[in-house]
């Protein structure tokens, strides 16, 4: 895990701090704080789907993200090659 920088640091408290607000029934307020966090780390697919969740059309805008998104969705699994058996 690589060290948060202090603009993906300030995005994951405003995510939290979305969320709580969600939480408390304050949706509009919630949502300057989703935006925030999304400005801060547009990269973070979680900050985009639990914002998303609380609206009819969170599949068309997932799409849309994906479809324009230059970055890979799940990171490129680097799996070692195996050994090829040894034979006695």
């Amino acid at each position: 895990m690589k060290e948060r920088s202090p603009a993906e640091s300030e995005a994951e408290a405003s995510f939290k701090l979305a969320v709580a607000l969600r939480q408390k029934s304050q949706p509009d307020l919630a949502q300057k704080w989703f935006e925030r966090a999304q400005q801060l780390n547009p990269e973070s697919w979680n900050y985009h789907r639990q914002d998303w969740s609380f609206s009819s059309d969170a599949g068309k805008r997932w799409m849309e993200k994906f479809q324009k998104s230059t970055t890979d969705y799940y990171p490129p699994l680097e799996l070692k090659q195996p050994s090829p058996p040894t034979t006695k």
